[in-house]
């Protein structure tokens, strides 16, 4: 690892990457890095729960007088039911990814950023259910973060939203529906306006379920705000989700909107949540796609 690199072959091999590479020249590496991380790993997660528990201790203890014993149980087995706790990722998450996985977060790290001929800002990673396009979203989220980057993580709906710990796109740009189309405060409210203008990333999760109507709206408001006439004004956006899903309530289907052209697909292939049972898997995807074997 002391040793300078003197070209792109010291760093990659043909038609590999550069992890690939890495762990062949250390194999060692990633076992005895996950050795010593796995400790602080533990406490981190050992830590939260501690928090939570505590804090619903408080709540229960306050009310103890108001609740009977049997509801004050039933109250804490509800809570417990609905905790969400924060994602805390290994430090050698990246080490450890599928290989789908791992060229979406190589692609969103080293290519997303304002089009400059090399960098490129639109983005659509897909996958069929069970493939961890949520995982794929907190580990993005992760990376902006250490970036300090300044982002939106929106949602069609409020269940959407909460699954992956961000607003619904209606609330957080303040989108009405109105006869022959959609209106927003943004404009009025200097400070939503404000706000909205330091955002340089927009991730949007079930993106089947946006209408092109609405999509193409979002983009106009940003392009509006950056007064220019690109694309959610240039700005960097994410959007995930499987078309062969729920689509739209009203409207059309998102890929019939002005923006939908600009971007750039990342498939995420390899099933996850169903890795144990391959024949499932299989079965899943002949229903979602409408052509079922009859074998199936």
């Amino acid at each position: 690892m002391t040793v300078p690199a003197r070209n792109e072959s010291d760093y990659i091999t043909p038609g590999g990457t550069y992890r690939e590479k890495f762990l062949s020249l250390f194999p060692n590496f990633l076992t005895d890095f996950q050795n010593n991380i796995t400790n602080s790993h533990q406490t981190w997660v050992f830590r939260f729960n501690t928090q939570f528990s505590e804090m619903l201790a408080r709540l229960l203890q306050s009310l103890h007088q108001q609740l009977p014993t049997n509801l004050s149980r039933i109250v804490e087995i509800q809570m417990e039911s609905l905790k969400i706790l924060p994602q805390v990722f290994p430090e050698t998450a990246m080490l450890e990814l599928p290989q789908d996985q791992y060229r979406v977060l190589s692609v969103i790290s080293m290519y997303m950023g304002k089009n400059n001929g090399i960098k490129w800002p639109y983005y659509f990673i897909t996958g069929s259910g069970g493939t961890s396009k949520s995982y794929i979203i907190n580990l993005i989220i992760n990376m902006l973060a250490q970036r300090r980057s300044n982002y939106l993580l929106l949602a069609p709906t409020g269940v959407a939203a909460q699954n992956i710990g961000g607003r619904t796109i209606h609330s957080e740009l303040r989108i009405v529906s109105a006869s022959g189309g959609f209106y927003t405060q943004a404009y009025a409210d200097e400070d939503l306006k404000n706000r909205l203008k330091t955002i340089d990333t927009i991730i949007i999760d079930e993106i089947s379920m946006v209408s092109a109507e609405l999509f193409d709206f979002v983009s106009g408001i940003f392009a509006s705000l950056h007064s220019n006439a690109i694309a959610f004004g240039g700005i960097n956006v994410i959007v995930v989700g499987d078309l062969a899903q729920l689509p739209p309530v009203t409207g059309q289907h998102v890929f019939r909107a002005a923006a939908w052209t600009l971007f750039y697909p990342l498939f995420l292939r390899i099933p996850q949540r169903q890795r144990t049972d391959v024949r499932f898997y299989h079965m899943l995807e002949e229903i979602r796609m409408g052509n079922i074997s009859q074998t199936t």
